[in-house]
């Protein structure tokens, strides 16, 4: 079950995650506000550091994909309880996907690649 909040958008540094291809189902993740019941819960962090609304899909690994849109400038922290704290984000921009896995307790950015003209996805400090 996943469930998200509020942040501030933080500084990044480049993520160095390799690119994937999505597995499982295709369908909407659960989502719950934080606090509510569950087991262990991980959180992951991803914010928008562009000038334009991006929109991602995330899922627990090998769970659901769940559309979301971030405003420039938030961060929004997701949960899932359990999942064993390994998500899936998923970016595409002019037709480019790109797929990451990435780590509970990390907080990671959605930003422009300019040398591909492309939004990625960044570690955070």
């Amino acid at each position: 079950m996943m469930r998200r909040r509020t942040a501030l958008a933080l500084a990044a540094l480049p993520a160095t995650k390799a690119v994937g291809q999505p597995q499982g189902r295709e369908g909407p993740a659960t989502m719950t506000p934080l606090g509510g019941p569950g087991g262990r819960s991980f959180n992951v962090g991803i914010g928008n550091d562009t000038r334009d609304s991006v929109v991602f899909r995330l899922r627990p690994k090998d769970g659901n994909w769940a559309e979301h849109r971030l405003a420039p400038g938030r961060t929004e922290v997701f949960a899932c309880d359990p999942c064993g704290g390994v998500f899936e984000i998923e970016v595409t921009t002019a037709g480019q996907r790109l797929i990451y896995d990435i780590r509970a307790g990390a907080r990671y950015l959605i930003r422009v690649n300019a040398a591909r003209n492309i939004f990625d996805v960044y570690l955070a400090e």
